[in-house]
C-alpha cells in the first residue's frame, strides 16, 4: 500500500531502528548527524583538548567526501590526541556508515544529515500547546498558527516571483533561498582551476582543483573528477554535491563556463527547487487556506480546461487539427 519513503533520519534510539528495520525494509536509514555530535560533546567535553578536539571531529565529518578519505581523518584525528581507547569514540566510529555524510554522498538526501525539520515541527506545537490545552483550543489555535505558515509561504513566493535577484538567466527558476545556495557555488569558482585530461567524441574528462582558504588536515587543495558530455548535456563531478543536494557543485559551474554551454538541462534543476512550480498540497482547499486567492494556483487549473478546449476544436475538421 502506498509508497515507502526514499530514506529516513531518526536519531539514535535503539526502539526506533528496530521499528525502522522491521517496516520499512530496504529503505536508508541514517541516523541524525546533529544527534551525534551533540554526544560527542557529553561523552568527550571533560577531555582537556575537547575544543580543539571538536573542531577536528567537525572537520572529519563535513570536509570528507568519501569513506577512504573519512577513514584517514578520523585515524589522524584519534591518533593526535590519543583517544583510542574512548568506549563511544569506537562504537560511534563502527556505525559510522549509519551517519558519515562521506557514506552517503551517492544518495539524494537533499542535503539533510539532521532531523532538524522535525525538531522545528516540534518546537512549533509546543509554541501554543501545553499540558492544559484543551482540544478545541488546540484545533482553533492550530488552524491560526498554520495560517501565520501560510502567509510566510506566500510572502516567500511572491518574492521569489516579483523581486528575484539579478542573475544568469538559468538560475532565475531557482526560488530565492536556493538561489543563495547556487550562488556561494558560483562565488567559490575563484578557487578553483581546471585541466583537461581526456577526451572522446563529445564526453571529456577534466580535473579540477579546489585550493581551501585554510588547510583541512594539512591538506592545501584538493583535486576532483569531472566529466561534461556537451553533445547530450550530462556533467558529473567526483565531489557528488548534485547527488547529495540537488545542485550543481563550483567544479562542474566552472567547466560548463569554460565550454561555453549555453544551455543547462532541465533535470540539473530540480522542481523542489523552482518558483515556477505549483505544489499539489498547494491546490488543496482547508480551512485556514483557499488555493482560489492565489493567481498561480488558478492558472494552473486553468490550463487542462484550456487544454480541453483546444483538443475539442481541432477535432472538428482537418483544417482545424493541423
Amino acid at each position: 500500500m502506498g509508497n515507502p519513503p526514499k530514506g529516513i533520519l531518526t536519531n539514535q534510539c535503539k526502539a526506533i531502528g528496530k521499528a525502522v528495520e522491521t517496516v520499512f525494509v530496504g529503505v536508508p536509514h541514517r541516523l541524525c548527524l546533529w544527534h551525534i555530535l551533540q554526544n560527542a560533546s557529553r561523552n568527550l567535553g571533560k577531555l582537556s583538548k575537547w575544543k580543539e578536539i571538536e573542531e577536528a571531529l567537525r572537520n572529519v565529518v563535513h570536509d570528507t567526501l568519501d569513506p577512504d578519505e573519512f577513514d584517514e581523518a578520523w585515524g589522524l584525528m584519534v591518533e593526535k590526541f590519543g583517544i583510542h581507547d574512548n568506549a563511544w569514540l569506537k562504537e560511534t566510529y563502527e556505525i559510522k556508515g549509519r551517519w558519515a555524510p562521506a557514506y552517503w554522498r551517492s544518495t539524494f538526501w537533499a542535503g539533510m544529515s539532521s532531523t532538524q525539520r522535525s525538531e522545528g515541527i516540534n518546537r512549533f506545537f509546543k509554541g501554543f500547546v501545553s499540558i492544559k490545552t484543551g482540544l478545541l483550543q488546540f484545533i482553533r489555535q492550530y488552524e491560526a498558527d498554520l495560517k501565520g505558515k501560510v502567509e510566510e509561504e506566500k510572502l516567500l513566493n511572491f518574492n521569489s516571483t516579483h523581486k528575484p535577484p539579478i542573475c544568469d538567466k538559468d538560475m532565475i527558476a531557482y526560488t530565492n533561498t536556493k538561489f543563495l545556495e547556487v550562488k556561494a557555488e558560483c562565488d567559490a569558482l575563484k578557487l578553483v582551476s581546471k585541466s583537461k585530461t581526456a577526451s572522446l567524441g563529445g564526453l571529456s574528462l577534466y580535473q579540477a582543483v579546489e585550493k581551501f582558504p585554510k588547510p583541512v588536515w594539512k591538506k592545501r587543495w584538493k583535486t576532483f573528477i569531472v566529466s561534461c558530455d556537451k553533445d547530450k548535456g550530462d556533467f558529473s563531478c567526483s565531489c557528488k554535491l548534485f547527488e547529495f543536494r540537488g545542485i550543481l557543485c563550483r567544479h562542474i559551474i566552472k567547466i560548463i563556463e569554460f565550454e561555453d554551454v549555453n544551455v543547462i538541462l532541465e533535470r540539473y534543476i530540480l522542481s523542489r527547487w523552482r518558483k515556477d512550480i505549483v505544489r499539489p498540497y498547494e491546490d488543496i482547499r482547508v480551512s485556514y487556506y483557499d488555493p482560489e486567492e492565489f493567481d498561480r494556483v488558478k492558472r494552473v487549473r486553468e490550463l487542462p480546461q484550456r487544454h480541453c478546449y483546444l483538443s475539442s476544436l481541432a477535432l472538428h475538421s482537418d483544417e482545424t487539427f493541423l
